[in-house]
């Protein structure tokens, strides 16, 4: 029987459109018809949101190279999914009215001075353009990345872009000595002295949802780096980390009634460590059946590197963005 799709006016034989992909049966729009939808989308664990959670727990690096590879009918999309469950993470967070940042240790933070940090990073120039030589190194290996080098001549290159640096620092130096200038004295200190390391930390603890979804980039920078060998593209690293995103924030969501019921910093930390540990768990589970062409020993190792270099990453960005807005 040929049917006339209703949606692009493609006339056609069988079940869907060979043009748009349209059902051919289209049910009349009642409560019956948003219920069946709710249900078909959300709580059924063969396709939609539930059946992609239940995927990451059970067979999450398969599933993720299943859906790269095309098979996707029965995956929610990954950065759907993401901003879905930082949604509802947002949402639960606000309904306990929690604050994690009241609960957790804020002494390392209060010891943050913006202002040593930065007379610190003037006075030792030299060691932080070695110690960044690593960085530069991530960074030019990810936007130069078609181009052909692999990391070790991306060290290369770094080591002597940061050695023609340093010479003319050099240079100046005397500069410096011959008009007794102290680089710090003379530099603009105000945006550092807006850095409140107990402000920042509230506001990631507040703000984790937030985090997670802004840091899918730097995470699939990271894996991009550390799994370069593997051959998935950039795009395909953002895919994988909005999966392993949305993972995260489901085991978040869960412990927040924790959180909402154990009002103290020592069921706090206890609570955060599990997490981290968790985190990094899930995350290995992961990456080892995504990457599965190699061991299992490397590639815990190479998922512990990658979860580092994220948060560097993350840390640096952090920094610069408070310093910049205060």
């Amino acid at each position: 029987m040929e049917n006339c799709c209703k949606n692009c006016g493609t006339l056609f034989t069988g079940n869907y459109c060979n043009n748009c992909g349209q059902s051919a049966e289209t049910h009349e729009i009642n409560f019956h018809f948003l219920w069946h939808d709710i249900q078909h989308g959300l709580f059924h664990f063969d396709k939609g949101v539930l059946y992609t959670i239940k995927e990451l727990f059970t067979r999450p690096g398969h599933s993720i190279r299943d859906y790269i590879q095309g098979k996707r009918v029965k995956h929610f999309k990954p950065i759907s999914l993401t901003i879905l469950m930082a949604t509802l993470y947002a949402l639960v967070y606000h309904l306990f009215d929690l604050n994690l940042f009241e609960y957790s240790n804020t002494e390392a933070f209060e010891k943050i001075d913006g202002n040593k940090l930065n007379e610190w990073i003037f006075n030792h120039y030299s060691v932080i353009t070695l110690a960044t030589i690593p960085l530069f190194s991530i960074a030019s290996f990810f936007v130069f990345r078609k181009q052909g080098y692999n990391y070790t001549k991306h060290i290369v290159l770094n080591a002597f872009t940061a050695s023609q640096r340093l010479a003319v620092h050099l240079l100046f130096l005397p500069v410096y000595h011959l008009f007794h200038l102290n680089l710090f004295e003379y530099s603009n200190t105000e945006a550092f002295e807006k850095i409140d390391g107990n402000k920042l930390n509230e506001w990631i603890f507040n703000h984790y949802s937030v985090i997670t979804l802004a840091t899918i980039p730097l995470f699939s920078i990271a894996s991009f780096f550390v799994f370069r060998k593997q051959g998935y593209n950039y795009t395909k690293h953002i895919v994988l980390n909005a999966f392993t995103a949305s993972q995260r924030l489901a085991v978040h969501l869960l412990f927040l009634p924790v959180f909402h019921f154990f009002h103290t910093q020592k069921g706090f930390s206890l609570t955060t460590e599990v997490l981290t540990v968790i985190d990094i768990l899930l995350l290995y589970s992961c990456y080892s059946q995504f990457f599965n062409l190699i061991s299992k020993v490397k590639s815990f190792f190479l998922t512990l590197a990658c979860y580092v270099i994220s948060y560097l990453l993350m840390a640096i960005v952090l920094f610069l963005v408070f310093a910049v807005v205060g």
